[in-house]
């Protein structure tokens, strides 16, 4: 039951960072953070879901409701974060090559305007 309370405080302090790097405004290292913090998640839910099979089997018969209904709130929990890191993963994925696209899109434009300013004709081959 120790091992189990030490996994789930370390699961509660990774929930609460995952959660603060969601928020995050977008940067590299924030992406690979979300990712590693993913990937925490989804080993310590697998990791639990095996302590609570072999949990069940020790806890007394007259606690096993309340033991298995706390264990699956806190994995409901846990994939609730993953759910949301994923999702956070996407949008700053899709953000980023957003801002890709865009600053393609603005060195075109601005090679024009400057041709345009200085008077000079650009042509470009297809």
């Amino acid at each position: 039951m120790k091992v189990r309370e030490s996994h789930r405080v370390f699961v509660r302090k990774t929930i609460h960072e995952a959660k603060e790097q969601i928020n995050k405004p977008g940067d590299p290292t924030v992406l690979k953070k979300l990712k590693s913090l993913l990937s925490t998640l989804q080993d310590k839910l697998s990791e639990l879901k095996t302590l609570y099979s072999e949990i069940v089997d020790l806890v007394d018969e007259s606690k096993i409701e309340e033991d298995v209904s706390d264990s699956c709130d806190f994995a409901s929990a846990i994939q609730a974060c993953i759910v949301d890191l994923e999702t956070a993963i996407d949008a700053k994925r899709n953000d980023g090559q957003s801002q890709e696209g865009q600053g393609a899109t603005l060195d075109s434009q601005s090679s024009s305007n400057s041709s345009f300013q200085t008077g000079t004709k650009v042509t470009r081959k297809h």
